[in-house]
């Protein structure tokens, strides 16, 4: 059976289409005019030159792969998603306004202004000096150093985003694209590579397992390296840094656990933890390198020194078993490993999407844990105008356990501890 054929759009309603999207974009110039709180200028732009700016317009920015580099369209598709998303999410202020232009509308609209009628003016539209004088103090702040600032951000957000799917990396380039003549048909591209990232097998359990070099790309991959002295090793023994892996199973474990993140944000997250490490020594030859998210502490990157190589195997958040912050809440609350699992307490969206961070009487419990930092991250992160699930009082219930036994001043629904620290009294 053939396929039917698209039914072409005839001439006339080509010709609407282009109408309607020319008026469109003659709206856009208008709005931006009074985003910058300047629409009387609008009015000093001729018809004429509206009708250049839409011929030399800037169009859409595109996501493309390097030359070499083939993208699965899953993959272009979700890059090109994920970049609209973030354009269309990211707010530039607008100097001497109470405005923001989101980056998609600057990377358009906005820069064909700018470049067609105030970075250099076109003799064959003059206008009065007094419109470059208003205009000045804006276009100056607003496409200078900004523009490289976004540009950075965009090609940082869109590496994390993809990074992490596979075993590749992918850096992304930007440039400028296309382009039929001087200007003509110009675009923002974001050029995407691939560089794969160097893995080992190593054994476990009987089995052979990948294990992952952790590293970032820029050209080529760039390894992450400890020095021996972090890991508290002696330099004459080790006297090169450790390259540092992470086996599948904690990559796994680590999105499980760290629920609301993507995996190339998971990634970022972790290099910067393991570039200013913070070190713990855990058993003989393994550590516990503390894994962080905008600063904050959640938990734990487990690693063993193998060989010359530290190998990352699993991942633990605070609660969890076999960190320093477990073995003082269960010894606060008489919670077990089997109880934290119960109460869902080992992965982030329990303590982000719930109220577990607004309730004093466990702020105090996980704070005096040393939870405190995943609580703050919580309240940081927390979507206020979503409907929070109420754990906090099913937690407490559960909680029906006898206190430590320590001396107690009482002090309302709180004891103060002889040491003068608080607890939890009544519950």
């Amino acid at each position: 059976m053939s396929k039917r054929r698209k039914k072409r759009s005839s001439a006339q309603q080509r010709k609407q289409e282009q109408a309607e999207q020319r008026k469109k974009f003659y709206r856009k110039v208008k709005l931006f005019f009074a985003l910058i709180e300047k629409e009387h200028l609008f009015g000093q732009i001729s018809e004429r030159e509206l009708q250049y700016l839409w011929k030399l317009r800037m169009r859409a920015p595109k996501v493309q792969p390097e030359d070499g580099c083939t993208l699965s369209a899953k993959h272009a598709k979700m890059m090109t998603e994920a970049l609209y998303y973030y354009l269309n999410d990211y707010k530039l202020d607008i100097p001497g306004a109470d405005n923001q232009i989101n980056a998609y509308e600057y990377l358009t609209t906005g820069l064909t202004i700018y470049s067609f009628i105030l970075l250099d003016p076109n003799p064959d539209f003059p206008k009065e000096d007094e419109f470059y004088d208003e205009m000045s103090p804006i276009t100056n702040n607003l496409f200078g150093d900004e523009l490289e600032l976004m540009i950075k951000k965009l090609k940082t957000i869109l590496g994390m985003v993809y990074d992490g799917i596979d075993i590749h990396h992918y850096p992304v380039r930007f440039e400028w694209g296309g382009g039929q003549g001087a200007h003509q048909g110009v675009f923002a591209a974001f050029r995407v590579n691939r560089v794969a990232n160097p893995f080992i097998h190593i054994k476990a359990g009987g089995s052979r397992r990948p294990a992952f070099q952790v590293g970032f790309a820029v050209e080529d991959f760039v390894p992450l390296q400890l020095k021996a002295e972090i890991l508290h090793l002696e330099t004459s023994e080790y006297p090169e840094p450790l390259n540092v892996y992470i086996q599948s199973h904690a990559l796994r474990r680590l999105g499980e656990r760290v629920d609301l993140l993507a995996p190339g944000e998971l990634r970022w997250c972790m290099y910067d933890s393991l570039a200013q490490p913070a070190v713990i020594p855990y058993r003989h030859n393994s550590y516990l390198i503390e894994y962080r998210m905008l600063g904050y502490k959640i938990g734990y990157l487990v690693a063993d020194l193998v060989k010359s190589k530290l190998i990352i195997r699993t991942f633990l958040l605070v609660t969890q078993c076999g960190t320093p912050e477990e073995q003082k809440l269960c010894s606060i609350t008489g919670l077990s490993k089997e109880d934290i699992a119960y109460l869902n307490l080992c992965k982030l969206s329990s303590f982000v999407n719930s109220d577990i961070h607004e309730n004093q009487r466990l702020k105090i419990m996980f704070e005096e844990a040393g939870c405190g930092p995943i609580l703050a991250f919580a309240k940081d992160k927390a979507k206020k105008p979503v409907k929070k699930v109420p754990r906090a009082e099913q937690i407490l219930d559960y909680l029906k356990v006898e206190t430590p036994m320590l001396e107690f001043e009482l002090n309302g629904d709180y004891a103060l501890r002889k040491d003068g620290k608080a607890y939890v009294a009544n519950l």
